[in-house]
């Protein structure tokens, strides 16, 4: 049953396999967090006697030594498989953290924050949400009673009541180079998302010079509806040149990068292909503080101050639930205020 120990750098690591009558347990190297080889021993054998408890328990016992890859294979396997977008942040967790026991959920979130430094509230809370789910499947599947908790993401305020005014959009927009510019003006005149914008496609773009025309997005985040979303007269003019110059197509991509290809669609995975050209841009521009997603929000108080309702900017913007409604109409109110205000 003893464990063995090796060595890297000036840390004791522990492997082995613990075996009670018939049953066997692998177990997965661990760092024992000692530097010493005594204490590192006392370390292993305190994890071999618990598992060797656990299969001494029976079932509940073996339970309790679940890894986190069994649980997320309940996942994968339940009825209707799961999103694409799913899929990919499902394997990166099982290849990063997938021999760590569910017990052990909480370590292994915070070595997945660790190892991906960059990562932004949101993503990690999209990432956080893919676990939790495949802990919540796999804990059902093996008869435990509840999935451990994880620490919530922390998210810090964002700009939302910071507007840019009509001088700062046109300088943030003048800034970006040539490629990112045309996206990025679906941004803030249609109050697209990042990825919504970037794989827009021809088919999706329908033209009409008197009303304008419509862009049909269809939103992942309200279960694949499709909303049709009026064009702003710079998006049907710019889009209209795009669509003449490259010959009138009817389907592919209408936004191509500084290397020729398609962006990458980065939907779940992280990442933002345009947050280079955007930094560029805020730092010609004079800008600081402003995301690209802020480009959604500036619209939606610019909707909400040209007299949208709720149920318009529900609509346009994409949102499932009016959690967000109130925000923008008090921006309504108060711009009212001031104008009633500064009546002489």
């Amino acid at each position: 049953m003893p464990l063995h120990l090796r060595r890297r750098g000036a840390i004791w690591y522990a492997r082995g396999t613990v075996r009670v009558g018939r049953q066997s347990v692998p177990i997965s190297e661990f760092s024992t967090g000692q530097t010493g080889r005594d204490a590192a021993d006392a370390v292993a054998q305190a994890e071999a006697r618990r598992v060797a408890q656990a299969i001494t328990d029976g079932p509940a016992g073996r339970a309790r030594l679940a890894t986190i890859a069994e649980a997320l294979a309940a996942y994968l396997g339940r009825p209707g498989g799961l999103a694409k977008y799913d899929l990919v942040k499902i394997a990166a967790i099982n290849d990063l953290v997938g021999d760590r026991l569910i017990t052990d959920a909480a370590a292994a979130w915070a070595q997945l924050l660790a190892d991906n430094p960059t990562w932004s509230p949101a993503t990690a809370k999209r990432w956080q949400n893919s676990l939790r789910a495949g802990l919540r499947a796999g804990c059902q599947a093996l008869g435990l009673s509840d999935p451990p908790k994880l620490p919530p993401v922390r998210f810090k305020p964002t700009r939302r009541e910071a507007m840019l005014s009509d001088d700062e959009l046109r300088r943030m927009l003048a800034a970006y180079n040539p490629h990112a510019a045309c996206p990025v003006l679906l941004l803030a005149y249609a109050g697209l998302r990042t990825q919504e914008a970037l794989q827009l496609d021809w088919s999706q773009v329908s033209f009409g010079r008197s009303p304008p025309g419509v862009l049909f997005i269809r939103s992942e985040k309200t279960g694949g509806t499709i909303r049709a979303v009026p064009m702003h007269p710079k998006v049907d003019a710019l889009l209209f040149g795009l669509w003449s110059a490259a010959g009138q197509p009817t389907r592919g991509h209408v936004f191509i990068s500084a290397r020729g290809v398609p962006y990458a669609n980065t939907k779940g995975v992280g990442g933002n292909p345009l947050a280079q050209a955007h930094s560029t841009a805020c730092a010609r521009a004079g800008i600081e503080g402003f995301r690209l997603h802020d480009f959604r929000h500036d619209f939606a108080r610019r909707l909400s101050l040209a007299g949208a309702d709720a149920s318009g900017l529900m609509g346009v913007l994409g949102w499932s639930s009016t959690r967000m409604i109130p925000e923008y109409i008090l921006h309504q109110q108060k711009h009212m205020a001031a104008l009633v205000a500064a009546v002489a």
